[in-house]
């Protein structure tokens, strides 16, 4: 129905759009670990260690389907942080 519409009345081809135009956008907050070098007061040695990030990321993809939900099953509440 819309495909048909766009091109008949406009010659727009939907499957040619960009995907922010055809789904929209959705902003999830995404967990990403990252290497930080910290320097020890006490001794003055160099330490890596792990920190965790809270990132806010704006996607243009398919909520509807199945690959977005299994890729943040912790937004269902199913998943691990």
């Amino acid at each position: 129905a819309k495909n048909e519409l766009l091109f008949s009345r406009f010659g727009i081809n939907y499957n040619n759009i960009k995907e922010v135009y055809r789904k929209g956008s959705v902003i999830v907050r995404e967990k990403r670990s990252e290497k930080v070098n910290k320097v020890r007061k006490d001794t003055g040695e160099t330490v890596e260690s792990m920190k965790t990030l809270s990132i806010l990321s704006v996607l243009h993809c398919d909520i509807i389907g199945d690959t977005f939900w299994n890729e943040r099953s912790i937004l269902l509440g199913l998943g691990k942080e």
